[in-house]
C-alpha cells in the first residue's frame, strides 16, 4: 500500500491545487470512482463527501486497510480550522479503521495498526498539510513508535508550536528516534538544536561518536552547549565515566553562583566520595531549570543516579523547607521527581485535590507528572486514587498518567504492586479495598501474579486468610481458601493453583457451594458469602428504571457518600449524571435528569429522576459487576425494588 501510494497525489495537494467543486451526486457513486481511480493508479480529490458515508461502508466490511489510508488522506487534507475539528475527528476516524467491540470501543492491538501508521506516511511526505498540530499531538499520544520519520521532518518547521511538537513526539518515540535524529547534527540550526535535546532526553551509547564529532565543529557557544549537556547524557548512560571524572565535568561548567537551600545537606557519590562545590553548584543550577515546560532532563536524571540516595532525600527537604511550591516556583515542586523518596511523593499527592483550589488545575496538574515520572509505590496509589476520586482536568491528567505508567503492564497489577505492606490498619483498609474491588469487577490473577500480589504479600496475605479465592477453569468453580500464605483445600489438603485464580462473588457460587464454606471463613474483612446478589441484575435494572422522583439533595448527597463523582457539567452548566470507577477495566454510569452544576437545583421542580445505570469498560461486563450496580441504585433509591 505504501508504495502504490508514493506515486500518488494525495488529497491534501489536491486541494490545494484546485477550488472545492459541490457536486449533486451520490457519495457511493463519488466513492466508487475513487477507488476505480486508485486502481488505475491516479487519486482525484474526494469532493464533498461526507466522510462516514466513505469510510463505514468499508469498517462493516472490514476492509480495514483501506479504510485507515483513505482516513489518514482525509485527515491530512482538512483545514486547521472549519466545521471538522480534528482533535475530535481523529479518534473517530482511529476507530472506524480497527475492529470495534459491541460498545463502540477499539479491540485492543499490540501495535498501532494501519491508520496511524498512514498518518505518519503522509506527514513525512513533502506535500502540505494543513492541520499538523492536531495530528502530531495525535501521533505523539497514540503511535509515537510508528511516527519518527514524521517527527524528524517537522524539527526545523517554520511555526514553532509545530516544532515543538515534533520534537516532543520525537522524545517519546524513544530508541527509535535515534536512527532519524543522528543525521539531523549536520542539518539546519534548528536541527541540530533539536538533535541535541532529542539525544540528551533519550541517551544511548551509540550517540557518543556522533556527538563528540558535532561539538568538535561546533563554534555556537549556545549549541556546544546543548551538545555537550546530550553528550553527557549518552556517556553517564554507557557507564563510561567515573565520579571523578563526572565531578570535574560538572564543576567546569556550573555557573559561578546560584542561589543555594538553607541547611544543604553534604552530597555524596556512590562510594562516600563529595561532591566538588562546584558539581553541587551545577546540581542545584540544574534543578532550577526543570519545571515541566520540557521533557525530564536525562542529563540530571543520570547525575542523580549517582549519588547516595540519603543525602540526595535530605536536599529535597531542605529545598522544600526553603522554598515555596508555587505556579511562580514550579521547579521546587519538580525537583521531588529527581531528589524525593517515597514520602516526599505522598506528601505531594495528599494536597493536589487541594491544590486545585488553592492554585489552579494547571498546578494540580503539574503535580501529576511529578508523580507520573517517579511512580513511587505511594505516588502510583494517589494516581489511582485522583484518577478515581476527581474531576475535570485533575482526574484526566491522573488517568493518563495511569495509563502510561501501565503500557507495558497490567494496570491492577501495577496498584497492587504499589499496595502498602506495613502492618497498620491503613495498610490493612487499603488491601482489604483491592481485595473486594478484585472479587466485585470478576479479576483473574494467573497463578504466578497471585502468588506474587496476594501470598507473597504481608498484609495481602493476612487479609487472604478469612477470604475464599477460587480457580476458574473453562466453567467450572474450583474454591479454596490460603492458611499460613498456602492455598489449600476445604480437607486442608494442599492446593493446586491453575486456570484464572480469583475471589468468588457470590452471584458466581452455586447456593451449595456458599453453605459448605460460609462457616469456614470466621472473620471475612469484607461482605462476601452473605454479601446481596442477584444473577439477572442487569435486566432487574432495565425494568425498575427510570425510578421515583427522590429529592435532589438526598440523591446527590447519597450518591456522594457511595464513592459517585459528578460528571463534568455539559451545555448550560447542567450535569445529567455520576460515575464510579472499578478497578482499572470497569465504570458504573448513572444518569438522572438534569441539575445546575452551581446551584445544584434541578431544572424542573426540587426532584431528580435517576433514569439508568449502565456499565462502560471493554467487553461485555461480569456478572458481579451488574450485581454490585444492582445493589448501588438499591442504596440510592428507597423505592426501588
Amino acid at each position: 500500500m505504501i508504495a502504490r501510494l508514493e506515486r500518488l497525489p494525495s488529497y491534501a495537494s489536491s486541494l490545494h491545487s484546485q477550488r472545492r467543486s459541490r457536486t449533486t451526486r451520490s457519495s457511493r457513486s463519488l466513492f466508487a470512482e475513487r477507488l476505480e481511480a486508485e486502481l488505475r493508479k491516479e487519486a482525484p480529490p474526494v469532493r464533498g463527501l461526507d466522510w462516514q458515508q466513505v469510510i463505514w461502508p468499508l469498517h462493516k466490511r472490514g476492509d480495514f486497510e483501506r479504510v485507515a489510508w483513505l482516513a489518514a488522506e482525509i485527515a491530512t487534507a482538512l483545514p486547521e480550522k472549519g466545521s471538522l475539528n480534528l482533535k475530535y475527528l481523529l479518534p473517530d476516524l482511529y476507530r472506524a479503521a480497527r475492529p470495534l467491540d459491541a460498545r463502540f470501543n477499539p479491540i485492543p492491538e499490540e501495535t498501532p495498526g494501519p491508520f496511524p501508521q498512514a498518518l505518519a506516511f503522509f506527514l513525512s511526505r513533502d506535500e502540505p498539510v494543513p492541520a499538523k498540530k492536531p495530528i502530531l499531538t495525535w501521533l505523539e499520544a497514540n503511535a509515537a513508535s510508528v511516527s519518527a520519520k514524521a517527527f524528524a521532518k517537522h524539527l526545523d518547521d517554520a511555526a514553532k508550536p509545530v516544532r515543538d511538537l515534533a520534537l516532543r513526539g520525537l522524545i517519546a518515540a524513544g530508541d527509535l528516534a535515534i536512527e532519524v535524529t543522528l543525521p539531523l547534527l549536520e542539518g539546519s540550526t534548528k536541527q541540530q538544536q533539536a538533535a541535541a535535546e532529542v539525544l540528551r532526553a533519550v541517551p544511548r551509547k551509540e550517540s557518543v561518536a556522533p556527538l563528540e564529532a558535532a561539538i568538535a565543529k561546533e563554534k555556537n557557544a549556545k549549541r556546544r552547549e546543548a551538545l555537550e549537556s546530550a553528550l553527557l547524557s549518552c556517556r553517564l548512560a554507557a557507564g563510561s565515566l567515573d565520579v571523578e571524572t563526572l565531578d570535574g565535568i560538572l564543576a567546569g561548567r556550573a555557573p559561578a553562583s546560584v542561589t543555594m537551600p538553607s541547611d544543604t545537606p553534604e552530597l555524596r557519590w556512590v562510594g562516600g566520595k563529595p561532591l566538588s562545590e562546584g558539581a553541587v553548584r551545577w546540581l542545584i543550577a540544574a534543578l532550577q531549570t526543570e519545571d515541566g515546560s520540557g521533557p525530564p532532563n536525562a542529563e540530571l536524571a543520570g547525575v542523580r543516579l549517582q549519588l547516595e540516595d540519603e543525602p540526595a532525600h535530605a536536599l529535597c527537604r531542605a529545598i522544600l523547607a526553603s522554598n515555596q511550591e508555587s505556579p511562580t516556583n514550579r521547579w521546587v515542586r519538580y525537583q521531588r521527581a529527581v531528589l524525593g523518596d517515597d514520602a516526599a511523593m505522598d506528601e505531594l499527592g495528599k494536597v493536589l485535590g487541594s491544590d486545585v483550589y488553592r492554585f489552579s488545575a494547571d498546578f494540580a496538574a503539574h503535580g501529576v507528572e511529578v508523580l507520573r515520572r517517579h511512580p513511587t509505590p505511594a505516588a502510583i496509589r494517589w494516581l489511582e486514587h485522583w484518577s478515581q476520586h476527581s474531576k475535570g482536568k485533575l482526574e484526566r491528567e491522573a488517568e493518563q498518567a495511569m495509563r502510561s505508567l501501565a503500557a507495558q503492564q497490567s494496570r491492577d497489577d501495577l496498584v497492587d504492586r504499589a499496595m502498602p505492606r506495613g502492618d497498620d490498619d491503613a495498610s490493612r483498609q487499603s488491601v482489604t479495598a483491592r481485595l473486594e474491588n478484585a472479587m466485585c469487577t470478576a479479576r483473574r490473577w494467573t497463578p504466578e501474579s497471585f502468588r506474587e500480589l496476594v501470598l507473597a504479600h504481608p498484609v495481602a496475605a493476612k487479609v487472604a486468610s478469612n477470604v475464599l479465592f477460587a480457580c476458574f477453569v473453562d466453567d467450572e468453580v474450583h474454591p479454596f481458601r490460603v492458611v499460613d500464605g498456602a492455598p489449600v483445600g476445604r480437607d486442608g489438603s494442599a492446593f493446586e493453583l491453575r486456570g484464572g485464580v480469583g475471589i468468588p462473588h457470590p452471584v458466581e457460587l452455586a447456593p451449595e457451594v456458599i453453605d459448605a464454606w460460609i462457616d469456614e471463613l470466621a472473620e471475612p474483612p469484607f461482605e462476601q458469602l452473605d454479601r446481596p446478589a442477584t444473577a439477572n441484575a442487569s435486566e432487574v435494572l432495565d425494568r425498575a428504571l427510570p425510578a421515583a422522583p427522590i429529592v435532589a439533595g438526598e440523591l446527590l448527597d447519597a450518591l456522594e457518600k457511595h464513592g459517585f463523582v459528578a460528571e463534568a457539567p455539559e451545555d448550560a452548566g447542567l450535569v445529567y449524571g455520576a460515575r464510579k470507577r472499578f478497578g482499572a477495566a470497569w465504570t458504573i454510569r448513572i444518569t438522572h435528569s438534569a441539575y445546575s452544576a452551581g446551584s445544584r437545583r434541578p431544572v424542573e421542580g426540587s426532584t431528580l429522576v435517576v433514569e439508568g445505570v449502565s456499565i462502560e469498560g471493554v467487553g461485555q461486563a461480569p456478572a458481579a459487576l451488574w450485581s454490585e450496580a444492582l445493589q448501588a441504585a438499591r442504596r440510592l433509591l428507597p423505592t426501588l425494588a
